[in-house]
């Protein structure tokens, strides 16, 4: 199992049973995102601070 699958299962499983359907897509979204991130860094790919809050912002229009 890749470590992306691994991890939103987790985050998942660590939710409360009442959780809505939009709270486990935030999750695992914000799971996706982090990996996604950590790859871009491992292959030096950087953004300055200014660039990720900008796109924080858009995250969280997401839901």
């Amino acid at each position: 199992m890749s470590p992306l699958k691994e991890a939103a299962i987790v985050t998942i499983k660590r939710m409360p049973d009442e959780c809505t359907a939009e709270d486990i897509m935030r999750e695992v979204s914000f799971t996706i995102r982090v990996f996604d991130s950590l790859k871009h860094s491992q292959h030096g790919e950087r953004i300055s601070s200014a660039e990720m809050l900008k796109i924080n912002k858009i995250w969280d229009n997401d839901f």
